[in-house]
């Protein structure tokens, strides 16, 4: 018992000087780019969306999610005349398997007025700091667990095949417009 106690002290005073010595980091990215699906309502939209990890040996540093749709503005496929690109409700939704798994809610960037042209946006974020992941929701929300009533926040876990799908959903039925296929970059 007592050369098993000393192992694990052993173990645990070394185990910072190991930790910084000899696991390297690596950084993990995956990535689609958004283009016109289900019947083209808008043909001149597009977007993009990327997940990147950081990681160093199997802890995990940082996973951001971050994407961007694009759509002109008047939109008439769509039905967003100049002064309602505000008020548009855009998600993206995150399947596999053709199941889905999480939606983002995206936000308007800037003042639609200054251009013929909206741009949305999701940025979110799980940071390591003082030893717990911090969720930072730069721009729009996840809720990474449809199955469960509510929002459950976070940032959805991306991974090569999952597609994603930008919709407009202050509509009904709300229409999808924008589709791609996540790889691993």
């Amino acid at each position: 018992m007592r050369v098993l106690l000393r192992v694990a002290a052993v173990s645990l005073f070394m185990s910072p000087l190991l930790i910084g010595s000899s696991f390297a980091d690596e950084n993990t990215r995956i990535r689609t780019r958004l283009e016109p699906c289900c019947g083209t309502p808008e043909p001149d939209s597009h977007g993009r969306a990327d997940r990147s990890v950081h990681t160093r040996d199997v802890l995990v540093l940082s996973d951001r999610l971050k994407g961007k749709v694009e759509i002109p503005i008047p939109s008439p496929g769509l039905g967003i005349a100049t002064t309602d690109a505000a008020g548009a409700d855009m998600r993206l939704t995150l399947s596999r398997a053709g199941v889905p798994y999480a939606e983002c809610s995206l936000v308007l960037d800037g003042d639609e007025d200054e251009s013929d042209e909206a741009s949305y946006s999701i940025d979110v974020d799980l940071t390591l700091k003082n030893g717990t992941m911090v969720l930072r929701e730069r721009k729009g929300t996840s809720d990474v667990d449809l199955a469960t009533d509510g929002t459950q926040p976070g940032v959805p876990a991306v991974q090569d095949g999952d597609i994603a799908t930008a919709t407009l959903a202050s509509v009904d039925p709300a229409i999808p417009f924008l589709e791609g296929i996540f790889a691993t970059q």
